[in-house]
C-alpha cells in the first residue's frame, strides 16, 4: 500500500513539474486548487 502511495505521489510530481514547466501560473492555481 506504501509503495503504491509513493509510485503515485512520485509520478504526480513529475507531472507537476512538467506542468510547471510549460504552464506556470495556470498549472499552480490548478494544482493548489485540486489539493484543497
Amino acid at each position: 500500500m506504501g509503495l503504491i502511495i509513493a509510485l503515485i505521489s512520485g509520478a504526480l510530481m513529475s507531472i507537476q513539474g512538467v506542468f510547471n514547466t510549460e504552464v506556470t501560473d495556470q498549472t499552480s492555481i490548478w494544482v493548489a486548487a485540486g489539493w484543497v
